[in-house]
């Protein structure tokens, strides 16, 4: 997969709170797959209130290896969402609160949205349909916190 979006989400692989964070890639062009590790160095900032290291021309992002992503369990709602801004975790008995609206975003009972910023969930997933477990990278925007799933299979009834 080629990667040249402002949008990327690495994952560090030791999990928990404050262990990931959104990458963005400012006039960067690099090749990666699914399960690749990354060594990245870049300039850490706040982006409306979320926290992004930017890899600019002056930057690394290279593929150093290949690993597993940790995925954080979740069994409550945290108190706060923000240690968990870009790590992956997995929320378990999740319905929808309201309808899919136009941008993507549905209310949980998590008390986050799913948003389809990395995978297009819309088509799987419809308002009051409950799932076992869902799986995703939290992410704060526009004033709100959001759960991406990567993948269909993030989505388990």
């Amino acid at each position: 997969m080629r990667v040249r979006s402002p949008l990327l989400i690495p994952i560090v692989l030791v999990g928990g709170k404050w262990s990931g964070a959104r990458v963005y890639l400012d006039a960067v062009e690099t090749t990666v797959a699914l399960g690749d590790e990354v060594h990245i160095e870049g300039f850490a900032q706040e982006y409306y209130d979320e926290t992004e290291l930017v890899v600019d021309a002056g930057g690394v992002l290279d593929v150093t290896g290949s690993g597993r992503v940790t995925v954080d369990s979740l069994s409550a709602i945290p108190s706060d969402w923000e240690p968990w801004e870009g790590a992956v975790v997995e929320l378990e008995d999740v319905s929808a609160t309201a309808p899919t609206d136009d941008y993507g975003l549905t209310l949980t009972n998590w008390s986050l949205y799913l948003d389809d910023c990395i995978f297009d969930y819309t088509a799987e997933y419809n308002a009051g349909r409950t799932y076992a477990s869902i799986t995703g990278a939290v992410r704060w925007s526009y004033d709100e916190q959001k759960l991406c799933p990567r993948f269909a299979a993030d989505l388990v009834e």
